[in-house]
């Protein structure tokens, strides 16, 4: 058989045992890439050439600066507060929650830690309103999603690094407000079709009259992130590098107690991430991924393309991660895509709808979004088996919906609307 057919084999396999098995998907990735690269007669140094080290130190600074305003409840109080503008209007909270997330999620957290701060929250205040708490968290992913490809946080960086080695550059602000956009539509969409829009309490609650005011640590850290986003935007540090200066400095100022940090971050995430890419680095020279590009190009057009890569991306989202899976699988694609179309499509298109179908996909309650959703929704509720299973259901349901929504946005030209 021929070794680019085998090379994706090993790719479905590492997902499927990952994901059957409950294991770290870039371990195994890793110990796949070894087996591969000998099969394919790749040196060992070559296999191990693609970890990218670059990109783990991105995410490392970004992980440890964000654990830190996470430990001290900086994220947590900005939450409840900017929650709590809304007052006695509870139709609003749903906007503040959208508008919330993304801006949340833009300054550097991106999408998962900014989720499950604020899915927590959400479902306690619609179990409180007796809203369905469904419709919060809805709102919540759409706007923690929306605002996790900017550059400066974990999701985006990642695709924004796999797009510049393809050759793609200079797309960052477009990409981020491309995939912005896609989501507030659908939030917005959302609002007024579940009716959101009129609801309404005759009371303050609780949880929102009485939030308590910013700490001494909680400022000097919003500060501390403040500065680390001016020296990316107008210095042109790298993100990780400045994450790293002010978390040093927050962390020799007292704001987080340093072991604790070190068990917030998110370590096997950054595994997974670059563990799969040493098995994809191998299976790009064994010509895995121009296979795949040539067959995804055989059931496209030019017109069709970003429908149909937001739709693949999606489904490949409903079980697997946006940053560790799919991105580092589909985006290598995308020039062998281009060049088999022959042009009439741009890769800002195409990375952008990979990028939004699988992001969309993410609430379901097999990927980690959804699985946050649905921990809130046990822990608020102590639901029998029957809701949970209603609730796991509606939410993955919700998922495809989304999936399908953001397919069909593609054959819009939406996505080359910023090009």
């Amino acid at each position: 058989m021929d070794l680019s057919i085998i090379s994706l084999l090993f790719l479905v396999a590492c997902i499927a045992i990952g994901f059957l098995l409950k294991r770290n998907i870039g371990l195994i990735a890793i110990a796949m890439a070894l087996i591969l690269g000998r099969l394919g007669g790749i040196a060992d140094s070559d296999i191990i050439s693609g970890f990218n080290s670059n990109l783990f130190m991105v995410l490392l600074g970004v992980s440890y600066l964000f654990a830190i305003a996470r430990s001290n409840g900086t994220l947590e109080a900005v939450a409840r507060k900017t929650i709590a503008l809304a007052g006695k209007h509870i139709n609003l909270i749903p906007v503040i929650m959208v508008v919330a997330g993304a801006l949340l999620s833009m300054a550097g957290p991106g999408t998962i830690p900014v989720l499950a701060l604020m899915v927590m929250l959400s479902t306690a205040l619609a179990k409180e309103l007796g809203i369905d708490p469904l419709s919060f968290t809805v709102c919540c992913f759409m706007g923690a999603a929306g605002g996790g490809m900017s550059p400066i946080a974990p999701t985006g960086i990642v695709a924004l690094e796999l797009a510049a080695e393809e050759g793609y550059t200079g797309i960052s602000i477009p990409y981020m407000f491309t995939v912005l956009l896609a989501f507030l539509l659908f939030a917005i969409i959302y609002y007024f079709a579940t009716g959101l829009f009129k609801a309404k309490a005759q009371t303050v609650p609780l949880a929102m009259k009485e939030v308590p005011p910013l700490t001494r640590q909680q400022w000097i850290t919003i500060g501390g992130i403040v500065v680390m986003i001016l020296l990316v935007l107008f210095l042109g540090i790298n993100v990780g590098l400045a994450s790293f200066l002010i978390a040093a400095i927050l962390n020799l100022m007292g704001m987080c107690e340093e072991r604790q940090i070190l068990k917030e971050i998110n370590w096997g995430t950054l595994i997974m991430i670059c563990g799969t890419g040493v098995l994809m680095n191998v299976i790009i020279q064994l010509g895995g991924i121009d296979k795949l590009s040539a067959a995804l190009a055989s059931i496209m057009s030019p017109y069709s393309a970003p429908s149909l890569m937001a739709l693949s991306s999606g489904t490949m989202g409903f079980f697997a991660s946006t940053s560790g899976v799919v991105i580092p699988t589909l985006v290598p694609t995308v020039p062998g895509i281009i060049e088999t179309l022959g042009g009439g499509v741009t890769p800002l298109s195409l990375i952008s709808a990979l990028s939004i179908g699988s992001q969309i996909a993410g609430i379901s309650p097999a990927s980690t979004g959804g699985a946050l959703a649905l921990a809130a929704f046990v822990t608020m509720y102590n639901p029998n088996a029957e809701e949970k299973n209603r609730y796991f259901l509606r939410l993955f349901i919700t998922a495809i919906i989304g999936v399908l929504f953001m397919s069909a946005l593609g054959l819009t030209g939406f996505y080359s609307l910023l090009q």
